[in-house]
């Protein structure tokens, strides 16, 4: 049985494979160090104005340097957040909003990808073994041949009624569903 599939590599099928893979991860752990961090700058300035006459000059340079550092952390990480699609896209190069068309047959995919102006394309053919694992989410469904790489699916592309067979022939691999 044969299944094709297409999508558009662009700023919102990065964002989302950017948080889609992150969020596999880090989530709940980002939410939960973040009010940390809040708390302790708090509880930090707070130990900081209550004692600052008994503690000793070297603490409180430390103090002052720690409730200076962490709200620049905590503004990269959300710089990060919003910055890192945008150099996905960037990476891309000549096949930034290119046409990535799949063809899944019963024991590999094909995946072609073709500049938008279609003067070069890319193909790859992998086997279900080569998958590292596979997240889908409301749109898209991300498949990953490595850690550092996936192939995104736009689910509005895949062939009508199929879906269920394609995450039969992924089912296999870690399949997480956002």
């Amino acid at each position: 049985m044969e299944i094709k599939a297409s999508s558009t590599m662009n700023a919102a099928a990065c964002k989302a494979l950017f948080q889609a893979t992150h969020a596999a991860y880090t989530d709940s752990r980002m939410v939960f160090q973040g009010i940390l961090a809040a708390i302790y700058e708090i509880l930090l300035l707070s130990c900081y104005f209550a004692f600052a006459d008994i503690l000793s000059e070297a603490i409180r340079k430390a103090v002052i340097a720690l409730a200076i550092i962490l709200p620049f952390l905590e503004a990269l990480i959300v710089l990060l957040y919003f910055y890192t699609p945008k150099q996905m896209l960037k990476g891309l190069g000549d096949y930034k909003d290119g046409l990535n068309s799949f063809v899944f047959n019963d024991y590999n995919f094909t995946e072609v990808t073709t500049t938008p102006d279609g003067q070069k394309s890319k193909s790859s053919t992998f086997n279900y073994c080569d998958v590292l694992k596979t997240i889908e989410t409301d749109k898209y469904i991300f498949i990953y041949i490595n850690r550092r790489s996936a192939y995104v699916i736009d689910k509005e592309t895949i062939d009508s009624g199929k879906i269920g067979d394609l995450r039969a022939k992924l089912a296999d691999k870690k399949y997480i569903f956002k």
